[in-house]
């Protein structure tokens, strides 16, 4: 058996290459996911459920709002709505009437487009009394909303939800609401 020695300058060299590689700045997970388009998002606990309409902890709203856009978003500096699936609206001068219009590029995960029917089901779902929405009050300041939430009317038609046309959609309210 013959053992071989390295010389002072190969183990130098050695030494000098593992110091400089552990010294190589390595990518952090905010520069990975935006290379990879992974969303890294630190919630805590798990969340509760990952149905928007189910959700009622922080963390899991904050996974909602990760995974779905809703017609507006907020603006991080000082949190005026912005496009969301909507690319615009319109309010009526009385504050009774809200139009959206629907960017004409929103899909689903699945590719399929975002229409105005998608926000009317939601609508429905939510305030349908079997479903029993904890949230569903949200959605009271639409005419008869409540009405139908409640059982007093059983026609969802009757809700001031409509979509005009596949990108076109419209909220009537019974009364002017500063956060709708």
């Amino acid at each position: 058996m013959k053992t071989t020695l390295l010389s002072p300058g190969t183990l130098f060299a050695l030494a000098a290459s593992l110091l400089f590689a552990s010294c190589t700045r390595r990518e952090t997970a905010v520069e990975a996911g935006t290379r990879t388009q992974v969303l890294h998002q630190g919630v805590g606990a798990d969340p509760n459920d990952l149905d928007p309409q189910i959700v009622s902890t922080n963390q899991a709203a904050a996974v909602s709002m990760a995974l779905c856009e809703g017609l507006t978003n907020y603006d991080p500096r000082d949190l005026h709505p912005v496009p969301g699936v909507a690319e615009r609206w319109e309010i009526s001068p009385d504050g009774l009437t809200y139009t959206f219009h629907l960017r004409p590029n929103a899909k689903w995960s699945n590719g399929d487009p975002v229409v105005a029917e998608d926000f009317v089901f939601s609508a429905h779902r939510i305030l349908s009394p079997a479903f029993a929405g904890e949230f569903a009050y949200m959605f009271f300041p639409v005419r008869s909303a409540e009405d139908f939430c409640t059982g007093r009317t059983k026609d969802f038609s009757t809700v001031g939800v409509r979509a005009l046309d596949a990108r076109t959609l419209r909220y009537e309210l019974r009364a002017p609401a500063p956060f709708f």
